[in-house]
């Protein structure tokens, strides 16, 4: 008898051959319409079809995942980095600024700025391209300190005389630190054009906010009747010089310095 005419014969002997590497388990139709596989399994034993010797994908063995020891890492976290090089930045104006007050801009030379600092002459140009590069910073940089203290002149009063001399006072502060000397003493003609067009707009609106406040101060009557651009050139020509002659360690602090002048600024200037 044909064993294919039983249905769970082909079955059987069809899912056998699957799993033998060695028979072809793929059919194909006669013409007859019937499945026909040409080779088949040999018998094992008597009465069934030998298993295959070859374990299957499933019976590998698992091996658990080698724990490797990781050493940690010697470089600092990304922020971390950061800060730091913010931190050597600020080192580097600072003192090219106190270097430019003191020496002049066209004596002082990079390796000067790297000597005070002990680092080499290279190290600078990770932070800077040139000498002209950390002067623009230092004239950035007082200029925020400078904006920085004037945020709160607006609420000095509500006078135009109180605003101003309030104005004068926190300039004068910031004539007495480095870089607002710096801001003073060296020429911005020492600047690329494009960079010195930025300072002198920037300084052109330090002198329009005052001549705002002395016309305030005009217009309400605590400012008596003065050339309102005149003042200004001799108020902010004094709090300038502030700059050239102030050094730390005299026989006034900045605070007192500043006392003073907002002091006569307000005689000046009130009716």
């Amino acid at each position: 008898m044909d064993i294919f005419f039983y249905p769970w014969v082909r079955y059987r002997i069809r899912s056998r051959a699957v799993n033998r590497p060695d028979c072809d388990a793929r059919p194909f139709r006669s013409g007859a319409g019937r499945a026909i596989i040409p080779r088949i399994c040999p018998p094992a034993r008597s009465g069934g079809f030998r298993r295959a010797a070859t374990p299957g994908p499933c019976s590998r063995e698992i091996r658990p995942p080698v724990q490797i020891e990781i050493p940690a890492s010697p470089w600092k976290p990304a922020a971390e980095r950061q800060r730091d090089r913010d931190a050597k930045r600020d080192a580097v104006l600072r003192t090219a600024a106190r270097l430019f007050v003191e020496n002049g801009f066209h004596r002082t030379k990079m390796a000067d700025v790297a000597e005070q600092l002990h680092i080499t002459k290279p190290a600078l140009y990770h932070y800077f391209r040139n000498k002209e590069d950390i002067l623009y910073a230092c004239y950035q940089l007082g200029g925020e300190l400078i904006e920085a203290e004037l945020a709160g002149v607006d609420d000095a009063g509500k006078r135009g005389l109180d605003r101003a001399v309030a104005f004068l006072r926190a300039y004068t502060l910031n004539m007495t630190a480095d870089f607002g000397m710096c801001l003073v003493s060296v020429d911005d003609r020492d600047l690329a054009p494009d960079s010195r067009r930025k300072v002198r707009d920037w300084k052109r609106s330090i002198d329009t906010r005052l001549r705002g406040y002395i016309a305030q101060g005009v217009a309400d009557g605590s400012i008596r009747e003065v050339d309102i651009r005149i003042a200004a050139f001799l108020l902010a020509g004094a709090v300038n010089w502030v700059g050239q002659w102030f050094r730390e360690g005299g026989p006034r602090t900045a605070e007192e310095i500043a006392d003073v002048m907002a002091d006569m600024a307000r005689h000046a200037l009130a009716r």
